[in-house]
């Protein structure tokens, strides 16, 4: 799994408060084996953006944590970072994230029996169909990495997602369904409905086709937001606002369905939804592009050929195709 991605999910859970429960699950998803050296490295990006103090327990605590995903002599290269923390309590939770994880770093442990976790990673150029342990079925595109546990608990059901994915939730009033994203979480118990949470996009949304769902978005305090089929809710990354509109369902649905829709859409989110798409990467000047949106849709069935093709008639741009890199020429035809 890329070093990004595992900073998104580790940023979810910073400054946040969640169920027992919930922390449990990510405690064992964050100790578990795979992918520990990007771990550790995005720890230390979450620690280089903490501004405030900490004591001598912080930093042993730290260290502790360090050693159980993997190599200890990483912090204690950068040990005058670990005076930037935050003034938290002697108690303090492992990482700092303030969501009762104390177990990984004391000798409290908890009365949860162990969990496995589970770890769907789609790549660039897939999409992939799964079923949770409550029957719920998911959707997952490409580059998304969907947690969830093996075994779901008695009184909830959280899943943490950082990509795109629809879900269509089996019904259970007396246990709720989490969406766990960086920005935004989704309570459901039982509908369909589509989260869209990239790490690098602008904005985060939440789709609902069917039933309903209760948002709640993380930076703010007045409670959750509830949305009805065909709205749409689309938060603001970098400015944290958010709004709530009517969609197309026909549009929707064609998304669905592998259909690419774009309505007076930048061309730099053109081609990142198309890099996901093909797996390939773009080589261009993003300046010449930044003020120039189209309408386009692609079908599920093209090539990336056929899709620059369809590019390059409506923009007039040119382009070199090199295996999975494609080069974007400044000039027009």
């Amino acid at each position: 799994m890329e070093k990004k991605t595992i900073d998104h999910i580790i940023r979810t859970f910073f400054g946040k408060r969640f169920p027992k429960h919930t922390r449990h699950i990510f405690g064992q998803w964050f100790c578990a084996p795979g992918g520990q050296q990007e771990k550790i490295e995005a720890m230390a990006e979450v620690w280089r953006t903490i501004p405030e103090t900490a004591d001598e327990q912080t930093y042993k605590d730290w260290l502790s944590v360090a050693g159980r995903i993997g190599n200890r002599k990483t912090w204690r290269t950068g040990r005058t970072r670990l005076y930037k923390w935050k003034q938290y309590a002697a108690t303090i939770v492992v990482l700092a994230f303030s969501i009762g994880m104390t177990y990984l770093v004391t000798n409290r442990l908890t009365p949860y029996k162990t969990i496995d976790m589970v770890e769907v990673f789609i790549p660039y150029g897939d999409t992939r169909y799964i079923r949770l342990p409550d029957e719920t079925k998911v959707w997952v595109s490409a580059g998304s990495v969907l947690i969830y546990p093996e075994e779901f608990a008695a009184d909830d059901r959280p899943v943490f997602l950082s990509g795109e994915a629809t879900f269509e939730v089996e019904p259970d009033c007396d246990k709720p369904f989490y969406v766990k994203t960086h920005y935004i979480d989704v309570e459901v118990t039982g509908t369909k409905f589509t989260v869209k949470s990239y790490p690098d996009d602008l904005f985060t949304t939440t789709t609902l086709e069917e039933g309903r769902v209760a948002v709640a978005i993380k930076n703010k305090t007045s409670g959750r937001y509830l949305l009805i089929p065909g709205q749409q809710l689309v938060y603001s990354n970098r400015e944290g606002s958010f709004y709530v509109h009517d969609i197309d369902m026909d549009i929707y649905r064609m998304e669905r369905k592998g259909f690419l829709v774009f309505d007076n859409t930048p061309v730099e989110e053109i081609l990142v939804a198309l890099e996901r798409k093909y797996n390939v990467t773009f080589h261009y000047n993003t300046s010449f592009y930044r003020n120039h949106t189209y309408n386009v849709k692609f079908m599920p069935g093209e090539t990336v050929g056929e899709a620059m093709e369809v590019l390059r008639l409506l923009t007039g741009m040119n382009y070199t195709i090199q295996g999975r890199n494609i080069y974007i020429n400044d000039k027009r035809r």
